[in-house]
Order: C-alpha cells, then sequence, then structure tokens
C-alpha cells in the first residue's frame, strides 16, 4: 500500500520540481534582458557590454542634458496622448453602436479588428502612398498620428466593447423607469460602469503609441520619436546612454501602470 504513495509522491514532486523550473526559465527569458539593461545602464564605460567597471551616473546625466532626446521624448509623449484620446472616443462610441442590432455587424465588427492583423510595414508602407497621391506633407500630427489611431482603435474598441456588453442593462432601464433620461443615465450608471475599461484603453493605447516604431518609421517625415531616437543612436554611436533610456523608459512604464492600477482600484 506504502509503495504506490511514495510513487505517486516522487512523481508529483518531480512534476512540481520541472513545473518550478520551467517557471524560472520563462521569467528569466523575459526579463532577464530588461535586467542586463537597467545594471549596465550603470557601469562606468563606453561600451554597452561587460565587463563591468564601476558605478557612475553619468549616462543618466549625459540623457537628462540632452535636448534632442529631450524633444523626441515629449513628442512622443504628446502623440501617445491624442492617440489615446481620439482611440478611447472613437472605441467608445463603436462600442456603443454595437449594442443594437444592424445588417451587417459581424462584417464591420472583423472590419474593425483588421488593424490588428495587419502588419506594420504594410500600414506604414500604404499610409506613405495616400499621403504622396494626395501630396500631403507627413508630419507628426498628421500622418502619424492617423498611422497610430488606426494601430491602436481595435485594441481600444475591444477594451471597452468587453466592458460594456459584461453588466446587466437592465440597471440603465431602471435608472430611465425612476425618471433619468439617456444623458443622465449615462453620467451616472453606465459610465461608472465602464469607467475602467476605459481607463484601461487609455492607458494601453498610450503605451502602444509611445512605444510604437515600425509604422512610425515610414510616416514620421523630419521629425522625431523616443523610439526613432533611440534607434538612431544604436544605429551611429552605440552607448550605454541607451541603457539609461531604456531603463528611465522602463521605470515610466511601470510607474505609468502602477498609477492606472492604483485609480482603478480606487
Amino acid at each position: 500500500m506504502t509503495e504506490p504513495i511514495l510513487s505517486r509522491l516522487r512523481a508529483k514532486a518531480g512534476g512540481d520540481a520541472t513545473l518550478y523550473a520551467y517557471g524560472v526559465l520563462l521569467y528569466l527569458f523575459l526579463y532577464a534582458p530588461i535586467v542586463y539593461l537597467i545594471i549596465f545602464s550603470f557601469n562606468d564605460a563606453t561600451a554597452t557590454t561587460p565587463p563591468w567597471r564601476g558605478f557612475t551616473l553619468q549616462w543618466y546625466r549625459q540623457v537628462l542634458q540632452n535636448v534632442d532626446l529631450r524633444v523626441a521624448f515629449l513628442n512622443s509623449a504628446s502623440l501617445g496622448v491624442m492617440t489615446a484620446v481620439i482611440s478611447v472616443t472613437l472605441g467608445t462610441l463603436m462600442a456603443f453602436a454595437f449594442r443594437w442590432r444592424f445588417r451587417g455587424k459581424g462584417f464591420v465588427f472583423g472590419l474593425l479588428l483588421l488593424p490588428m492583423l495587419t502588419p506594420g510595414i504594410v500600414l506604414g508602407v500604404a499610409l506613405t502612398l495616400l499621403w504622396r497621391f494626395f501630396r500631403l506633407t507627413p508630419g507628426l500630427f498628421s500622418s502619424t498620428l492617423v498611422a497610430h489611431v488606426i494601430y491602436t482603435l481595435p485594441f481600444a474598441f475591444l477594451i471597452v466593447f468587453t466592458r460594456l456588453h459584461r453588466f446587466d442593462r437592465s440597471l440603465e432601464e431602471a435608472a430611465m423607469d425612476l425618471g433619468a433620461d439617456h444623458i443622465r443615465t449615462f453620467r451616472h450608471v453606465t459610465f461608472p460602469l465602464i469607467r475602467p475599461g476605459v481607463i484601461a484603453a487609455v492607458i494601453f493605447a498610450f503605451t502602444l503609441s509611445f512605444d510604437e516604431f515600425i509604422r512610425t518609421f515610414f510616416v514620421i517625415g523630419n521629425e522625431n520619436t523616443l523610439p526613432m531616437y533611440v534607434w538612431s543612436m544604436i544605429m551611429t554611436d552605440s552607448t550605454p546612454q541607451t541603457n539609461a533610456i531604456g531603463a528611465i523608459i522602463v521605470g515610466l512604464s511601470l510607474s505609468w501602470i502602477l498609477l492606472g492600477t492604483v485609480f482603478l482600484r480606487r
């Protein structure tokens, strides 16, 4: 009786050990490059690779004093905010439209999600050709903004759509039965219920826009965003400044996500 039990215990222990090892390897695969980047952003050497020469903050000082880098960062932040506002506004309106039945609803739904499946290089080339056809000058808040909105809109739509179709619509009906009109019902019932989804969509759309490179590369024109600037640094003269920039971006991204999480919990 004891031998089968011991065999099962050994098998369970072996399975747990294998699962634990798999988890460790998976997290190493995901986060080791980020940890490496952060560690060597403090390395007192002109190379971005080992060996370790000592601790320094000079690369962070150079980053903060870099005027072109600050302009690129502000461009990315401004573009991300505008993209998030437009994408979430349009996505929310579209999500509301899908609460009613209409002809071709399934086709339109698939059409809205098509940019998620379209390779970035295809969209970038298509927008470049379109801008040339109309003889328009590409720029940060023209062609690049359009590209980012097209890219982020399906994600914003899906997030709000999922939240909007999860709560009981009888709550809205009860509010209107008690005398509230459509606007008051939206303000006091519908929007508080979908607000977590809207906030999540804003965070996600901003993050996608802030980090976007491929589509931006084709339609940016003569201006710069932070990913474009970092790419140009790596291609021309790679220094530990790129590690410092990466570490700062990681910190800002984590802070942004943490802030959104705290706000959603409240």
